[in-house]
């Protein structure tokens, strides 16, 4: 459990935020410079509130009330930066275990030799970071971070300096750390795609202050995305299996892991082996709705879906619909009237092989 009301003012910036978390990963979203990055120094203790409380589980860290603020290396919070912030003078096994050789042998709740395997570190222990790669550094703050058996896992955009190779590489150790270790996380990140790859339950934040909260998925998010996400934001995010390739087409086929059997979807092409499960992204606006399937026309997927809900904000339309999966499309009110959209209404939803691209591999 996470609670928080802070307020904080630097300068010209204010920040004054209030919420609550019961889920094991939470997802912070938004603009630069909304308070992102404040927010997780405030919880850290690198910066003192100038008033409220902060309580992670069953401690209180911070209570301006009641005098307490714990430092820094008495939170037990686990922070991982955009940069790796390696020793540079140590080895990666030296760096691993800074923290891990601090923490009182009746705390320490993860095993060095567990986190070097997860995160396939074996290789790297006896190299210096001037010598590693930008995902390879990120991977060593990942560990050194769970060896100090944290309670709450931070993470300040730890990958806005990868190119989106080197984060195809890294999103799936951060979801093997979730899945093994259940280390409550908050993760900060202006990329919504990066963020669902890891959780469902995001924070907005604007100008210091929680302007929308909720599950992604269930739509608890769209009134607020609507007028202020732009298209862009609006994304499908769907954890799929590899069927095969066509190489004369150029194309992955897919089996969409969903409610009963999805029919199948064609991807532009990307490397893998029949059986890997992948992560895939769907943008809202490269979905087109049909009221019945379209036989003379190019595009591939074209799949039969029932509405579930239409959600109205200025002049535009998010349709949630059931395809197997749960997807969204955005529409203007226009095209929602040419269609007579409606709750249990049966439509097609046509999109492009290349509209769906590859986000990374499970594991």
């Amino acid at each position: 459990m996470l609670e928080l009301d802070v307020g904080f003012a630097r300068g010209r910036f204010d920040l004054d935020l209030q919420a609550r978390s019961e889920q094991p990963f939470v997802g912070v979203f938004g603009p630069s410079g909304c308070g992102k990055s404040t927010l997780l120094a405030l919880i850290a203790g690198l910066l003192t509130p100038h008033c409220g409380r902060i309580q992670v589980g069953e401690t209180v860290l911070f209570d301006h009330a009641a005098g307490v603020n714990l430092p820094p290396h008495r939170r037990r919070i686990g922070m991982i930066f955009q940069n790796a912030r390696l020793f540079p003078h140590k080895t990666v096994a030296a760096n691993l275990t800074y923290g891990h050789r601090l923490v009182p042998l009746s705390q320490r709740l993860i095993d060095p030799d567990e986190v070097i395997a997860l995160l396939e570190l074996e290789p790297l222990l006896t190299r210096r970071p001037a010598s590693l790669s930008g995902g390879e550094a990120q991977r060593v703050a990942l560990g050194r971070a769970l060896l100090c058996s944290p309670c709450l896992l931070l993470c300040d955009e730890p990958l806005a300096a990868l190119d989106g190779r080197r984060k195809a590489r890294i999103l799936p150790f951060l979801r093997r750390v979730r899945d093994r270790f259940k280390v409550p996380m908050v993760y900060v990140s202006h990329d919504l795609r990066e963020l669902l790859q890891l959780g469902s339950r995001v924070w907005v934040m604007e100008q210091g202050r929680l302007t929308a909260h909720g599950d992604y998925l269930r739509g608890e998010l769209d009134h607020w995305l609507l007028p202020h996400g732009g298209d862009h934001t609006l994304v499908n995010v769907v954890r799929a299996e590899l069927v095969g390739h066509c190489e004369q087409e150029g194309t992955t086929t897919l089996a969409p892991l969903g409610t009963g059997s999805p029919p199948p979807w064609s991807a532009a092409r990307f490397d893998g082996a029949p059986g890997a499960r992948v992560l895939v992204a769907l943008g809202a606006d490269e979905i087109a709705l049909t009221p019945t399937a379209v036989p003379m026309i190019s595009i591939q997927n074209q799949i039969a879906a029932r509405v579930t809900a239409l959600v109205r904000e200025q002049g535009r339309v998010l349709c949630r619909l059931d395809i197997g999966v749960p997807v969204v499309a955005a529409l203007t009110e226009k095209g929602a009237e040419r269609l007579q959209l409606k709750a249990g209404q049966t439509v097609f939803c046509l999109f492009k092989a290349r509209a769906v691209s590859l986000l990374g591999l499970e594991h």
